[in-house]
């Protein structure tokens, strides 16, 4: 089989667990073929966003209500990214869009798993790319986006650079440019797109601590690393024992003397959960969002200066850390198990497990019947959420199926997920925004369509 990159993008709604994808470009290329799939996804009923919000996003302009399905384009997307040898490259596609996209397909009963990445894949984000360009060799750098540009204003700065109408052309261009730039990085990065090619980086054996002395101290860079500026030197100690690719990692430029002194005791109070903590020199990264890693050597003496890195401390705070098997086990018994699992609605329990084989073969079978067999089949589903991401997935695409008290419920449902446990007021005030933007043919299409979904959706037409 001929390698793939596939260039894709999408744009969004909401959050991930209940907003949505309306929009989707990509562009699978082989050495003999390029395949084009663009398609918009219209609204579906029980989405949750906000009217207002509309106004500052890049479908403000779309017309929300038209395109194919959130399932339709789900079976579409099934195969774009089960397939093996695909190098998938994006912007904001291992953060953000990646996470609107992993519960998008959860909730059509994909059989794609739920918090790793499917075997054979690859994955490149430009933007964690384009930051390590920056950090690391920045006079070879071709676009110098400010450091403390976010996510949003990086990918709009792209779509405006290069202006296609194909979303998935200007990821495409974005990566021929870095890839001009620093052709030897651009390479690294791509021998580097898989949680297994950064494990072994690392030192780790087969996705394991193995043996201390052969962990390596690594530059890591990601939009969503849990350090200041987004980037730092780390050595792995630990592994989660519940979710494979994450990894517990030492910052090396922190103070770990009473990390040290604690001797794994109480090692969960160093487990840092935002950025800033600089006291807490222990941090969870998760390799299945493919940071990008390297070897401490592509640190040269200029550039660890501008980056305040001492190389004499790393080497000697790796030392210390290598005498400490009794931290490694500590770690080694923590889980970071989310508390968005927690939650008892299944929309949000994507990253709850893994389904078991029998029920992804069931999945299977769901999807090449007819929705009017779907419900015999998820009865014999051993993960709740299954049935009832099946009841939701039922109500959407075949409402004949269900009853009148089931539909009953079901609009209630979908009322609830727009105006929440809000109180009256701040509703009263989005349903006069609706219906004055919603009246008004000045107002760009997608803001409109928005608004009438709204006001459909919650029965306050």
């Amino acid at each position: 089989m001929q390698p793939i990159i596939h260039f894709y993008d999408a744009q969004y709604i909401g959050t991930p667990a209940l907003g949505q994808l309306v929009a989707f470009d990509s562009l699978a290329c082989t050495a003999s073929d390029v395949r084009r799939y663009s398609t918009r996804i219209r609204l579906r009923q029980d989405v949750s966003f906000s009217p207002q919000a509309i106004e500052q996003l890049d479908c403000y302009d779309q017309d929300l209500g038209e395109g194919e399905t959130e399932y339709e384009w789900s079976r579409k997307a099934q195969s774009l990214f089960e397939s093996p040898a695909t190098l998938h490259v994006g912007l904001g596609n291992t953060s953000s869009l990646d996470n609107y996209i992993r519960f998008a397909m959860y909730r059509c009963l994909s059989t794609l798993p739920n918090t790793e990445l499917p075997p054979g894949a690859y994955y490149l984000d430009l933007l964690t790319v384009s930051r390590a360009l920056s950090l690391l060799r920045p006079d070879t750098d071709p676009h110098k986006l400010p450091s403390q540009w976010n996510e949003r204003r990086r990918r709009n700065y792209v779509f405006c650079k290069y202006g296609n109408a194909a979303r998935a052309e200007s990821v495409k261009e974005f990566a021929g440019s870095l890839s001009g730039a620093n052709p030897g990085m651009f390479a690294h990065a791509i021998a580097h797109s898989s949680p297994r090619q950064i494990a072994s980086l690392c030192g780790l054996v087969d996705g394991q601590v193995e043996s201390l002395s052969i962990l390596k101290p690594v530059f890591i860079c990601h939009e969503q690393l849990m350090a200041p500026n987004q980037f730092g030197v780390f050595l792995a100690l630990g592994t989660d024992p519940q979710y494979r690719n994450i990894v517990y990692m030492v910052d090396l430029q922190c103070d770990l003397s009473e990390l040290i002194e604690d001797a794994g005791e109480s090692v969960s109070k160093f487990i840092r959960s935002e950025a800033g903590e600089s006291d807490k020199p222990v941090v969870r990264v998760n390799l299945n969002r493919i940071p990008f890693v390297s070897p401490l050597g592509v640190v040269d003496r200029s550039t660890a200066a501008r980056l305040g890195i001492d190389p004499s401390l790393i080497k000697s705070r790796v030392a210390q850390l290598q005498n400490l098997p009794e931290l490694c086990l500590a770690l080694l018994e923590v889980s970071g198990a989310s508390g968005a699992n927690l939650v008892a609605d299944p929309d949000f329990q994507l990253y709850g497990a893994e389904y078991l084989e029998p029920d992804k073969a069931l999945l299977r079978n769901l999807h090449q019947a007819s929705p009017d067999e779907w419900g015999g089949l998820l009865i014999r589903a051993h993960d709740a959420r299954i049935t009832a991401l099946g009841e939701r997935l039922i109500r959407r695409c075949k409402p004949a199926l269900s009853s009148k008290s089931e539909m009953q419920a079901w609009v209630a449902h979908c009322a609830s997920r727009l105006v929440g446990k809000g109180d009256p007021s701040r509703m009263q005030a989005t349903k006069d925004y609706c219906s004055n933007v919603d009246g008004s043919l000045v107002n760009p299409l997608g803001i409109r369509t928005a608004a009438k979904h709204w006001l459909h959706t919650t029965g306050l037409e």
